[in-house]
Formats: structure tokens, sequence, C-alpha cells
């Protein structure tokens, strides 16, 4: 039955990040309809091996896997799709692998993960051949597990995005490119990142309006059914990897991604008009955008965490994300794959 209530969120400030985080999925955690999953997904954020403010530290994913696991039994997997290293190298520097096999889940690199094809579109309104994960658009309960940080195209960089992202492929950095790598560094050359070469990551960087147009176009695929944002150490200024540490001590989490993005990103200093791709997801109903109707439940009131987090120093160029005619594009082109069904072995 589907359920009507109001989207929840959970705030909860506190000294410890770990029992920060357990309060706030307490109240959330459980509006996951577990005994119907088959394929639970939980995508931290390793856009890099360092520095730890950049990335999911252990301990938060340990905390989340515990708590899945205290309500699912089936297949778990641990999916990254790194940027510019290897995700193995960077599972192994984070001590990953003890945590898959204490919680019985695998670990994939989904940079070497099977395919499914998506269209968005270059800088000038052409198609883009893209291909994002098969298992992340395949898991029927996608949780992303993600820190807030400004960033260097699109303001801020959440939990949406987060999972969008790292579904992208980079085959030369997982070493799976089926072909020589030096045609693939020829083509790439010759056509550009995307339409099979290169780093699909990369080519989702086409301009400060075509990436944020390209991201709604994909959301509808891979959004989280939780989204778990570990704000204990959160990052400002010239992120999302160099920018400066901020010790928030939040912990944000609810089922509706895109009421949980908004919210965090109001906490930050950024309104929901500022920030393009969430503009457009919530244009095209992704979820509750209007955060009067959200339950907002936990330890800490709103206006006592919020604080304006230091922007990117290319903010000015990133707030003119407008592009004509794009809600149009949107509506029209939705949706961009086909959705497989759950896989439901983890081998």
């Amino acid at each position: 039955m589907a359920d009507h209530s109001p989207p929840r969120i959970a705030l909860c400030r506190g000294a410890e990040r770990v029992s920060n985080l357990h309060r706030a999925l307490e109240p959330v955690i459980d509006r996951v309809d577990w005994p119907t999953r088959q394929a639970v997904l939980v995508k931290p954020n390793l856009v890099m091996p360092t520095p730890p403010h950049a990335i999911t530290h252990p301990d938060a994913l340990a905390t989340v896997l515990d708590v899945v696991r205290q309500r699912y039994d089936g297949p778990l997997t641990i999916a990254e799709g790194c940027a510019g290293n290897p995700t193995p190298d960077v599972f192994e520097a984070q001590g990953y692998a003890r945590l898959a096999a204490f919680y019985r889940a695998r670990l994939l690199d989904l940079n070497a993960d099977e395919t499914l094809p998506v269209t968005v579109c270059d800088r000038g309104g052409r198609p883009l051949r893209l291909r994002l994960a098969r298992t992340v658009v395949a898991s029927d309960c996608r949780i992303s597990l993600s820190l807030p940080k400004t960033h260097d195209t699109v303001l801020v960089t959440l939990s949406i995005k987060n999972m969008i992202m790292g579904a992208l492929v980079n085959r030369r950095v997982a070493g799976s490119g089926g072909r020589p790598a030096w045609l693939d560094r020829l083509g790439k050359m010759a056509r550009g990142h995307g339409n099979g070469w290169g780093s699909d990551k990369t080519a989702m960087h086409q301009g400060y309006p075509t990436i944020n147009l390209n991201l709604a176009l994909l959301a509808p695929l891979v959004r989280p059914h939780l989204s778990v944002l570990d704000g204990f150490i959160a990052m400002e200024g010239a992120g999302p990897v160099n920018g400066e540490p901020v010790p928030w001590g939040i912990a944000v989490a609810g089922t509706d991604s895109l009421a949980v993005d908004i919210l965090t990103a109001r906490l930050m200093g950024f309104g929901l008009n500022e920030v393009g791709y969430l503009h457009y997801c919530a244009t095209l109903g992704l979820g509750c955008a209007d955060l009067a109707r959200v339950e907002v439940v936990g330890n800490i009131a709103q206006e006592a965490v919020a604080r304006a987090f230091k922007p990117h120093p290319r903010h000015e160029e990133q707030r003119r994300w407008q592009r004509a005619g794009a809600l149009e594009f949107l509506r029209r082109t939705l949706p961009t794959a086909p959705t497989p069904a759950p896989e439901v072995s983890a081998s």
C-alpha cells in the first residue's frame, strides 16, 4: 500500500559520528519496506582517496550497514566508481573490504559493471550517449551515503548527485575498456569524452547549464531510496576535493532524496533556485520540494545548525545555469533508459 504520509527528514547533531548517524537513521529507516527489498546498494562518496574530509568515513559506512543488516538479510552491495583512481585501491585504502566481509556484502567497482545506455546532451544541445552502471539502476533500494560539500560546477553536491556521478562509468580507470588503451585515447582526442570514448563522468561536464540539465535527466533512473548525509565533518570552498573541512557535527537522513538535499542545501546557505539540478528535479516532481510539507524531526532545530558555507571560488559563474527551453527538453526526453529487473544474486 502506498505511503501517503508527509516526507520525514531526521536532522541530528552530536559530538560523535556513529551515535549521530544512529539518531538520524532511527526515525526514517523503517519507512523503507524492507521485506520487499531484493537488491540493496549502498553508495558511499569516494571521489578520490584523500583528503579524509572529502570522502565517506569507514565508521559512517559501518553504521549504515549495521542498521540495514538488522532489517534485511538479502544481497547487499557496497558500490562506487571513483573518478580518477582505481576503485579497488580506494576500497582497500579505506578498509572497506573488512566491512564488506563482516556485513556479508560485496564490493563492486561501478566503473567495471555492466552498463545501460542513456542519452543526455552536450553543450550544443546534441545527443550525447553515456553509460550507467546496470547494478545501480537495477537495485530496488539505493542508499546514498555522502557528505555535504560545496562543488566546482553545481554549487553543492549531496545525495542525488553522489548516486548519479558514481553510476557513470570510466572504463579506463577500471582497466576494462574492451579495446586497447591507445585506441581509446585516440578516440577521446578525436571525439571527446562520451559516445563510447573516454570517461562518461567527464562527459557530463558540458558547462554549467548543461551539467545541471543532464543531472536532472539521469536522476529518475538512479535517485536514492534512502539518503544519508554525514555532516559530522563537511566541506566548504573549493570542493568537492580541495575545500576546507567544516566541523559541523550533524547528520541528515530521509527517504525523499530531493527533500533531504534541498533541506541540507538550505542549511548550507543555498536556496533551491540557486542549484540548477535540484530546481529541475523539483519541477519534474522527483520528490517533495516544499519543505513546509516535510516533517523534520531530530534533536536540533534547523536554525541552530544553519551556517553560510563559503562557496566555490567560481560560484558566480555556477549560478548562471539557466538554459532556454530546458524544462520542455526534460519533459520531452524522459525517460532516458529502460529499467531492468532487480538483481537478486550477490555473486
